[in-house]
């Protein structure tokens, strides 16, 4: 009763009374202190949530902007694999390209050595023939220079001023015109021993000719009636039937004179030849003296080509023609030939 009696001091809420009712109790005092650690415990885990919490917080707004610079890298990628794919089927097509070119380039180089080939060929036959021609040529001019002297030193001028020579049986040439001298003028030529000796074969070979060509050469038997009749035979040989030998040699002359043009147009074609050499985009490319441009030169090198091949179908001749048509067949070629490398190029 004593107790209830007496007012009693209300603990804290945080403290309970013991079962013994003492305020020293030992038990008191440890639960007190334990429950003292308990709410520094709870403190320090408050802490620790709020931290984790801002900390959580954080990671979430480092997450969405590490999510956004992922999604513009995404996009980038997604860009630059677009554009590899188009690069690898630009690429593919580019690659097509270059190996038509390259088979074109090829396939272009093997015609043109076969075409050279095949123009070397012609080049060194129509060389031949040339070679040829000059010999026949040298031939023709010795032969020449020997029957002039040797008409020179038999009196080559009375046969010069007393007939012309017939030219029809021995050549396809134009017979050249020489005037018929007249009775008169053969008259008054003056008789020596060795004029007489040779007048039995000159009336021999223009009788020949005379029936021969008497329908289209009536002036060839001027000298058949004016020739005085001389049968006599001498040791010197020349009054036996006249041959062949002079005749030949006279149109051999006028051979050589037609063959001279030859000299004319094989200099314009090896003139020519160098011209299409100096064409070369090299030797352009040397003697230039701005800077080099490859399409201009290219053009250039093209007109040049078409102006020297012009030039040579203006070339003709009676002598040889087939030989200045080689020739003129292998400059175009070679001329085609240099125009499409510089297409190329």
């Amino acid at each position: 009763m004593n107790q209830s009696s007496t007012p009693t001091r209300l603990s804290p809420s945080s403290h309970s009374s013991c079962c013994c009712g003492r305020d020293d109790c030992h038990a008191r005092t440890r639960w007190q202190h334990d429950m003292h650690e308990l709410k520094n415990d709870a403190r320090r885990f408050a802490d620790i949530a709020q931290e984790l919490l801002k900390e959580n917080q954080r990671l979430d707004q480092q997450l969405s902007e590490k999510t956004k610079q992922l999604q513009q890298v995404e996009a980038r990628f997604e860009r630059v694999y677009a554009k590899y794919k188009n690069l690898k089927h630009e690429l593919k097509a580019k690659s097509v390209q270059v190996r038509d070119m390259q088979l074109f380039v090829q396939d272009t180089i093997c015609e043109a050595r076969t075409r050279e080939a095949i123009l070397r060929g012609k080049l060194k036959a129509a060389e031949g023939k040339l070679i040829v021609a000059e010999h026949k040529l040298k031939a023709a001019e010795r032969t020449i220079a020997e029957d002039k002297q040797t008409n020179e030193n038999q009196g080559a001028p009375f046969f010069m001023d007393s007939k012309p020579i017939g030219l029809s049986s021995h050549t396809n040439l134009p017979q050249p015109t020489q005037p018929q001298p007249s009775s008169t003028v053969i008259q008054q030529q003056p008789s020596s021993s060795k004029i007489t000796s040779l007048g039995p074969a000159l009336a021999a070979g223009s009788s020949n000719n005379d029936n021969k060509d008497h329908a289209t050469k009536p002036t060839m038997t001027t000298w058949q009636h004016h020739q005085p009749p001389n049968h006599s035979k001498t040791n010197d040989g020349y009054h036996s039937a006249p041959s062949s030998r002079p005749m030949m040699k006279r149109s051999k002359m006028f051979v050589f004179k037609n063959i001279q043009p030859v000299n004319v147009w094989t200099a314009k074609v090896t003139t020519a030849l160098q011209r299409l050499k100096a064409t070369d985009l090299h030797s352009m490319k040397k003697r230039g003296n701005r800077p080099y441009d490859k399409a201009e030169t290219s053009e250039t090198s093209n007109s040049l080509i078409r102006s020297i091949l012009f030039d040579i179908e203006r070339l003709h001749t009676t002598e040889h023609p087939h030989i200045l048509d080689i020739c003129k067949a292998l400059l175009q070629e070679i001329g085609e030939l240099r125009t499409r490398l510089n297409d190329c190029f």
